[in-house]
């Protein structure tokens, strides 16, 4: 007999509620060989087809916000009246591993009817083989979210307009790039805040395995409501996109430690599962690698277009309260920002202005000072991609001494198999002439 659904405190109707108990008992009792935890697969939600697509994409960390390294950048004040100021502040605390059971079978079985007049839609899903109905509300109170709020822009709002005001495409300024959601890099974010949130939304309610560098037009609205105080019905947000990831056959698995949280705000037991992948943060080395940042001897330096443009903290440059630093001064940058490409297109290398632009006041000293600034962020990304690889490195070489031991067994299991099924004078016949 299958287990009993947990009951929910949400209103739902009798027919869905019977539709689903129903459902929960279905199920293959004999899991395949993929699914060494004995997830019982619900057909109604064409969980195993999902489940195989799923189980052979590679899972890597959910990467949270970083305290530490943005007090060391004096940015954390900043960051958290943004967030407490839409009711973000005890969300972006809640950080958990990654459990490999917990991941496949919720992304497997979820549903999202946004369109439920229920408490603005629900979320269908399975745990531990039972099945459970949840309203949205319910999602965004588990998750610590306002239970409300806005699920797409108001009709006035245009992303155009405020992509332009936070980078270095301002108006009035030559050859300024027409706003194309697919092609806007997160690069030309100037202020610090605004680029390391866009980071941190890519890899927690946006989270996905590529192009975490492209400003998607979600995250431009979200960025918007934080700056301009307007609430957002983050868990809709997050529950299309984690369906989205549910429904997919490509790409790194990255959310599983939002799925964590949620499984542990139903006060589900799982300290049994062995955990996948670690906690991980958006932390110094993350930022260097990705070009917020740079050190310079002892300092971190905002990078902006491979170059150093001035030493952190510095809260009167960075302070997003003040527009005057969402772009970068006037005919100030070291580097010319690069043309925009498709995705999964290298950007081509640009080389410093010539003498004819605004850097030719810069003299000579300067221009060898940002050389070796850059020459030192090329460095750190370098040790940043050895430490990466060290870690995957010796993760292949556990992997491969388990499975050495294991042909050890299977090996003098076979001798003796050998030993016990030949009569001890038992020859081989002769090879044959």
């Amino acid at each position: 007999m299958a287990p009993k659904r947990r009951k929910s405190n949400d209103a739902t109707t009798s027919n869905s509620r019977t539709a689903l108990q129903h459902r929960s008992t279905r199920g293959n009792p004999s899991p395949p060989s993929n699914n060494p935890d004995g997830i019982i697969f619900d057909p109604d939600l064409n969980q195993e087809v999902r489940f195989n697509n799923l189980v052979s994409r590679r899972m890597t960390s959910t990467k949270f916000i970083d305290n530490d390294a943005l007090l060391q950048l004096g940015l954390k004040e900043n960051i958290y009246n943004l967030f407490n100021g839409i009711g973000w502040g005890e969300f972006v605390t809640l950080h958990r591993p990654t459990y490999r059971r917990l991941t496949l079978e919720f992304l497997s079985s979820l549903v999202v009817d946004a369109n439920d007049s229920v408490a603005g839609g629900r979320l269908i899903f399975r745990f531990f083989n039972k099945c459970y109905v949840i309203s949205m509300a319910k999602f965004n109170r588990l998750l610590s979210l306002p239970e409300q709020g806005l699920r797409k822009p108001p009709r006035e709002w245009d992303p155009a307009t405020f992509w332009r005001a936070i980078t270095c495409e301002r108006e009035g300024r030559a050859n300024v790039r027409p706003y194309e959601p697919s092609k806007n890099k997160a690069s030309q974010i100037y202020n610090p805040v605004f680029r390391y949130l866009q980071r941190l939304m890519a890899n927690t309610i946006f989270g996905r395995g590529e192009s975490v560098s492209v400003f998607r037009d979600t995250e431009v609205f979200l960025l918007y409501c934080l700056v301009n105080r307007m609430v957002v019905d983050v868990g809709y947000f997050l529950a299309k996109q984690l369906e989205k990831i549910g429904k997919s056959s490509v790409g790194d698995i990255v959310v599983g430690g939002m799925i964590t949280i949620l499984a542990e705000r139903m006060n589900l037991s799982f300290t049994h599962l062995p955990i996948e992948k670690p906690i991980s943060r958006l932390d110094l080395p993350y930022c260097t690698t990705f070009g917020l940042i740079t050190k310079v001897e002892d300092e971190y330096w905002l990078t902006f277009f491979q170059g150093p443009i001035f030493p952190l903290p510095n809260h009167d440059l960075t302070n997003t309260e003040s527009q005057e630093n969402w772009q970068p001064p006037e005919g100030d940058l070291p580097y010319e920002p690069p043309p925009q490409v498709p995705l999964h297109q290298p950007a081509p290398y640009i080389s410093p202005h010539d003498a004819s632009t605004s850097s030719a006041s810069l003299n000579w000293t300067n221009r060898f000072n940002m050389l070796e600034r850059g020459q030192q962020h090329l460095k750190d990304s370098i040790h940043s991609l050895q430490q990466d690889m060290g870690t995957e490195f010796h993760a292949i070489n556990a992997r491969l001494d388990g499975f050495g031991t294991t042909l050890g067994t299977m090996n003098q299991l076979i001798q003796d198999l050998h030993h016990f099924s030949l009569p001890h004078d038992y020859a081989p016949p002769p090879p044959p002439q």
